[in-house]
């Protein structure tokens, strides 16, 4: 476990003294009641580089083991952080729909004549996934999308009777069985006539989801980065990172790697029918949430937020992709569906609804805000995650330094963070001595609840200094939030 790959580290302006956080323990399956416990304290070795072991002369062995490599150092913290998350649509993805449409037939016939992915059936003949007609160009050639399973590659279905053409567009579904994945080749192949890519293409994938207990299934994709050109996402119901060190399957070290991780809850009403026609999923719209009120906290489902679309270079004919579905407490047998299409009219705007004339009323309601309108997607897409150390906290531990004094003996003084103890006295945790200045003044570390919050603790035992550093410790109840004020205040000087 890397302490560092679990902590953060804020840089205030000059002049605050003190800043706000909120603390939650969220869970679904609230099963514990001994809460979780949050550690606060202020500068860390963070953003410093690891120092590497001391080089020791080799010892004879009777048989010499092979050498292992060095771990990969830690990034310098001078650079500006590597931004490995984007959501948005690029420039990019403008015309999408506009550039499909110019070489769909809108009365082509699609027909699925083949379905043996990987040799499981539903049917017999070549092991592949192949939907005929997918796009009938001007001049007669004729090309089918074609979904296989990469060599070297293992496919495991329970229900491959769910593969194959899906819903009224043009989507291929392919069923992955629990906790496994499988890497599968996505082609378009001209079936009649001849054709090179000489234009940039586009792939999407739709419907990633989870189920209610995400230890039970997580749909999860990744493709290497030297295979696409550019991504389209959105980040509400989705975590899509790139730039991960080597390939999806580890075998090579040159590359980098996107992965794209659900983190919302499906069902199976919400399953995009038509790649072009995305859309918002009511309650009202799903059989599963009328019948199980409790299933209303899950919707809307913005069917745009679950997808992603991918931009290939000119003169690729190809993809490949790696679909896993994976649990912790793995219950079920059915397995989970991934869609497979073209182009999708994710980047689109919404179109508005019509305005109606008003109809009066013997009572008027108050008028309800309209929703907040999808960005365009004209601009480049906002960065919303950054992942690294900005320049800011290049020289935080000498800084750290130059104003503490390491024989400071702290003194938990108070103890009693919103009147829940364990001890009586100020409602606060209390670090006096945290540091002590040259001249003489001494600064406290304090945490209080803040004002119109609410905390709640199972133990409060946990509560105060912990460990041998500077580090002030609040439990919190699961399944509820609590917000703190942390300041330094002077109590000499």
């Amino acid at each position: 476990v890397n302490q560092k790959e679990r902590a953060v580290m804020f840089q205030f302006p000059e002049g605050a003294e003190s800043f706000d956080i909120t603390f939650s323990v969220t869970c679904t399956d609230c099963v514990f009641t001994g809460g979780r416990a949050f550690h606060i304290g202020t500068t860390s070795n963070l953003c410093e580089e690891d120092t590497p072991a001391p080089t020791l002369a080799p010892v004879p062995q009777p048989t010499p083991r092979p050498s292992i490599p060095p771990p990969t150092p830690r990034p310098s913290v001078s650079p500006a952080p590597t931004t490995l998350h984007t959501c948005g649509c690029p420039t990019a993805f403008d015309n999408v729909m506009a550039e499909a449409t110019a070489i769909e037939d809108a009365n082509a016939n699609i027909v699925m004549s083949e379905n043996n992915l990987g040799g499981l059936g539903p049917d017999s003949g070549a092991e592949e996934i192949r939907l005929e007609g997918y796009y009938r160009l001007p001049d007669g050639t004729v090309l089918d999308m074609v979904v296989r399973v990469k060599d070297g590659s293992t496919y495991q279905s329970e229900d491959t009777s769910q593969n194959g053409l899906y819903g009224d567009g043009m989507t291929a579904l392919v069923n992955v069985k629990d906790d496994t994945s499988v890497t599968v080749t996505v082609s378009l192949e001209a079936s009649v006539g001849d054709f090179e890519f000489e234009n940039q293409w586009y792939m999407s994938l739709y419907d990633f989801d989870t189920q209610k207990n995400a230890d039970r299934q997580v749909e999860e994709a990744c493709i290497d980065d030297d295979q696409y050109a550019d991504i389209a996402a959105f980040c509400e119901a989705l975590t899509v990172t790139r730039g991960l060190p080597n390939s999806c399957d580890g075998t090579r070290t040159d590359i980098t790697h996107t992965t794209i991780v659900a983190q919302a809850v499906g069902f199976g009403c919400d399953n995009p029918l038509d790649s072009h026609d995305l859309t918002t999923i009511q309650c009202a719209d799903c059989e599963q949430c009328v019948d199980t009120p409790s299933n209303a906290q899950y919707f809307p489902v913005n069917q745009k937020e679950r997808a992603v679309m991918f931009q290939f270079p000119e003169g690729a004919e190809s993809f490949d992709i790696t679909f896993s579905v994976t649990c912790t407490d793995c219950v079920f047998t059915g397995g989970r569906a991934f869609h497979i299409g073209t182009t999708s009219n994710l980047c689109e705007e919404d179109t508005p609804a019509p305005t109606l004339a008003p109809v009066p009323q013997p009572t008027p309601r108050p008028s309800i805000p309209p929703p907040t309108p999808r960005p365009s997607v004209s601009p480049a897409p906002t960065t919303l995650h950054t992942c690294g150390c900005p320049t800011a906290f290049d020289n935080v531990m000498a800084e750290a330094t130059a104003i503490e004094d390491a024989n400071a003996n702290i003194v938990m003084s108070e103890n009693n963070l919103g009147g829940l103890g364990p001890d009586s006295g100020a409602e606060e945790i209390r670090l006096e001595g945290y540091y002590r200045l040259p001249d003489g003044t001494v600064l406290d570390m304090v945490v209080r609840v803040k004002d119109g919050s609410t905390y709640q603790s199972e133990d409060t035992s946990q509560n105060g200094l912990y460990g041998d550093g500077m580090t002030a410790l609040v439990n919190v109840k699961d399944d509820t939030s609590v917000t703190v004020t942390v300041s330094l205040e002077a109590s000499v000087g």
